[in-house]
């Protein structure tokens, strides 16, 4: 019976270890880090909807525009 709680405890280390790595992989990877991945430029069409929903957006100026484009 010992031998079963050693492998158990063993198996949910393991396992929480895995899970960690996991949350970790996936956190990084929404933050963009992964360097062979560019995200595409919006399209006219996305442009065109955030000027209507954003007013603020047609104030901005060229500089802040393109960063804003850049998602």
């Amino acid at each position: 019976m010992e031998i079963l709680i050693k492998i158990a405890t063993f198996f949910l280390l393991i396992s929480f270890f895995v899970y960690l790595l996991y949350v970790i992989y996936y956190t990084l990877d929404l933050f963009f880090l992964n360097p062979f991945e560019r995200i595409p430029t919006l399209s006219d069409s996305e442009k065109r909807l955030i000027a209507l929903n954003l007013p603020f957006y047609l104030t901005l100026n060229t500089r802040l525009k393109k960063r804003f484009e850049k998602r």
